[in-house]
């Protein structure tokens, strides 16, 4: 009852007896009981060891038997279960989401710099959205320079044209002069014939009609001559006076001056059988004027009708390589404005902020199309992607979506890249095979996600090109006891 007592009354003593380790210590000396201990919780003992020779206390060997079959049984167990529990070998790699096939480049169509930047990456755009817009300063200069000169030209058309229609009014109206003046030429000219020709007729009628009354006269005569031939010999025999004779002789005398007098007719007469063509002449040379007058007119107004055409057509022709000049210079502001060929998210965009410079052909931009699929590309290193094989199982966490609020999402190993590709290597764990901090050769998984969206319920975080994040890619089961005893190896580098 006592011992008892002692014990319910001292527990910490108890506990601390419990506590001793399994191993058998060398017996304490004993301690002079102090004269200042005078706890009324404690029993009056002598000693130490009379406290402990109370029968309220287990004894501690046998504890220590306890302890040490417990600790026996927990390692055998734990290392039954390390030498059969399989571990699964994980390889991370860096991650990012990239769609499927090619992106479309957005090349800077032509030379300049840009004043304006209108979009960012990771930003969903529409096909035709503006992305930069490059200074159109030269261009918009040129532009208006040509518009003037197109407006200048089509004035001085104008012009040429109202000179060239009066030309052709005056050459119109030359023509018609000329035309009726050779006319009234001509109709002179046929007067003229006609009254010439009207005279020769009238002539010929004459010398037809002297020439009839000449042989009446010239038959007249010679009857006056039978006559007087007649009367000589009666009048040398009396049987006719003399006076007949001499009237016999009268009228042969007076027919031969009716003859010659007629014949003076008929020799005037023939003269104007033949009149003068000079009226004709001069009709005829008066139409050569006025047609040489009017086809030197025509040819002068021709002629400057001709350099007029010839002064349009090089105006023309000069509006029409302005025209083209300036169809040109629009195309060329188009080109300064660079839009989205299609609708989809802006991957990168290598314009950082106005004013720099591009080249013609320079790519700065890369848009997925949203009709694209979407793929998770990973960076394994050198040293560890003879662990990666097709169709390993892979969980991505993805850095815009974090791990505590959605989770991990599933993938595939789709392909290996058939040699390395140089990029910046991060140490994604401190346990990473790959090599941190350094340019490393690496080759590109690519990881198949299983879903394009993941999380908890309704709570989905949904995948965008360009996000980032890490792939964990099991590559083989091993036991925990063949992973401890790797790394214990790869720690001590044996």
């Amino acid at each position: 009852m006592h011992a008892e007592s002692a014990s319910n009354l001292n527990p910490r003593v108890h506990n601390q007896a419990a506590r001793q380790p399994a191993v058998s210590s060398p017996p304490h000396p004993p301690i002079p009981p102090s004269p200042h201990l005078s706890n009324p919780e404690f029993p009056s003992t002598s000693s130490i060891e009379d406290f402990l020779s109370l029968d309220a206390l287990p004894p501690i060997r046998r504890w220590t038997q306890w302890g040490g079959m417990a600790i026996a049984v927990s390692v055998g167990i734990a290392t039954v279960l390390v030498a059969v529990t399989p571990y699964r070998v994980t390889i991370p790699a860096e991650a990012t989401v990239r769609p499927v096939g090619e992106l479309k480049q957005i090349e800077a169509p032509t030379a300049g710099t840009v004043v304006a930047i209108a979009a960012s990456e990771n930003q969903t755009v529409q096909a035709g959205e503006v992305i930069a817009r490059i200074d159109d300063a030269p261009l918009q200069t040129r532009k208006n320079q040509l518009q003037t000169n197109i407006e200048q030209a089509q004035r001085q058309l104008q012009q040429i044209e109202a000179q060239r229609q009066t030309l052709d009014r005056q050459i119109q109206a030359e023509g018609d002069r000329g035309q009726r003046l050779i006319s009234a030429a001509s109709a002179e000219l046929r007067q003229t014939q006609r009254s010439h020709q009207d005279q020769q007729i009238a002539a010929i009628t004459e010398v037809e009609a002297i020439e009839a009354q000449l042989r009446s006269e010239a038959a007249s005569l010679a009857a006056a001559q039978l006559q007087v031939q007649r009367y000589e010999p009666l009048a040398a025999t009396g049987a006719i006076s003399q006076e007949q004779l001499e009237a016999a002789r009268l009228a042969v005398q007076q027919q031969n001056e009716t003859i010659s007098a007629t014949q003076a007719r008929l020799r005037q007469a023939q003269a104007g059988l033949n009149p003068s063509d000079a009226a004709v002449a001069i009709a005829q040379a008066r139409i050569a004027q006025e047609q040489a007058s009017s086809e030197s007119t025509l040819a002068a107004l021709t002629q400057e009708q001709e350099a007029l055409m010839q002064q349009f057509l090089e105006v023309q022709q000069q509006q029409i390589q302005d025209q083209h000049a300036l169809h040109q210079v629009n195309q060329d502001l188009q080109q300064t404005i660079i839009r989205a060929p299609v609708t989809g998210t802006l991957f990168q965009l290598d314009l950082r902020n106005p004013g720099q410079t591009v080249a013609a052909g320079d790519t700065i931009a890369s848009i997925a199309p949203n009709e694209s699929a979407l793929t998770i590309k990973a960076l394994v290193s050198t040293t560890a992607i003879h662990q990666v094989a097709v169709g390993q199982p892979a969980q991505v966490r993805i850095s815009a979506c974090p791990y505590p609020d959605y989770g991990t999402l599933p993938g595939t190993v789709q392909t290996i890249s058939p040699d390395i590709v140089n990029a910046q290597v991060t140490a994604m764990a401190p346990e990473s095979p790959v090599v941190s901090g350094a340019q490393s050769g690496t080759f590109e998984v690519t990881v198949t996600p299983e879903v394009l969206s993941f999380g908890p319920g309704s709570h989905q975080c949904s995948l965008r090109p360009g996000m980032t994040g890490r792939a964990d890619i099991m590559t083989e089961e091993e036991t925990v006891l063949t992973f401890l005893l790797r790394k214990a190896k790869l720690l001590t580098d044996l």
